[in-house]
């Protein structure tokens, strides 16, 4: 081999080595990267969704976790809806102040773009008291018949900032869409079925699940229109104490006549918020519309 040979079998065996080493350098370098590197928060999730507390009670129940479990930075920061109702510290206990009422209780990332909460009851009186949503506690669950406890009204307002609006019961208005649920507990699945109707494009329960509301930073769309029976309880509790601002009219409920009552499938549900008084109206008739949710 010739001395210029030498060199650049010499020359090559160096770059091979160079380049062997740059190579790890480079996988330390991406290793070191990958290690240091900053995961975002995506979401906040608090657990459990409700509680019941006595006045004057702490509990240290309420658990709050930053998704994803890795993220960077797990701080949560606590708060209170209504301080006047219960206070919660840097460690997420609750504690009851002495009036009766709801509120909510928002836990945040640190960076305050995500958050969840839990709704706590103190006492025990919270009809016409101020729901979750903003609205008015109408109905309160106390024989455990139903998955929630309470039925909140949409609160005044809801609908463009004014007067509830006034709109026919749907756009189909001579067939039956099936809705002749009347009892408490059964509005939801009554706006469904009106939603679900052949031919259905707009109605009064869809502007009620249509309704998206967000109040105290948190956003509530689980809005549906009240059922017969639960459209009463919203006039005596709610509109026949002055509570919730409701216009002196007709009112519709998500329950429509029964075939054995009207075969012809042409009148729904409605009653007075003035009077209180309940009957069938045709479902091309101008009635006002509150949605209502339950928690």
């Amino acid at each position: 081999m010739t001395r210029k040979s030498r060199f650049v079998a010499r020359a090559a065996i160096a770059a091979l080595v160079l380049g062997a080493v740059m190579g790890c350098d480079d996988m330390f370098s991406a290793e070191v990267v990958q290690e240091n590197e900053t995961v975002g928060v995506a979401g906040v999730s608090v657990y459990p969704k409700f509680l019941e507390m006595d006045p004057g009670e702490s509990k240290n129940e309420l658990n709050a976790q930053v998704v994803p479990a890795n993220a960077s930075n797990q701080l949560i920061m606590w708060e209170s809806s209504d301080p006047s109702i219960v206070t919660v510290d840097a460690a997420g206990v609750v504690t009851a102040g002495y009036a009766d009422g709801i509120a909510v209780i928002l836990a945040r990332s640190a960076d305050g773009k995500h958050l969840d909460s839990a709704v706590i009851a103190v006492g025990e009186d919270f009809i016409g008291k101020v729901g979750p949503a903003g609205g008015y506690i109408f109905y309160e669950d106390e024989d455990d018949e139903h998955p929630w406890r309470f039925l909140e009204a949409a609160p005044y307002g809801w609908y463009d900032g004014g007067d509830d609006p006034g709109m026919a019961w749907s756009n189909v208005q001579d067939s039956f869409a099936g809705a002749t649920y009347s009892e408490i507990g059964t509005g939801e699945d009554g706006t469904k079925v009106i939603i679900d109707q052949a031919g259905h494009t707009e109605s009064a329960a869809q502007a009620a699940v249509d309704l998206v509301h967000l109040h105290e930073d948190v956003t509530y769309d689980d809005w549906f229109l009240p059922s017969s029976s639960e459209l009463y309880r919203m006039w005596l509790n709610l509109a026949d104490e002055g509570i919730g601002g409701f216009f002196p009219h007709r009112y519709w409920s998500a329950t429509e006549a029964h075939p054995g009552v009207d075969p012809t499938g042409e009148r729904a549900d409605g009653r007075s918020m003035e009077t209180g008084s309940g009957d069938l109206y045709q479902k091309w008739h101008s009635n006002r519309v509150r949605p209502v949710r339950s928690f």
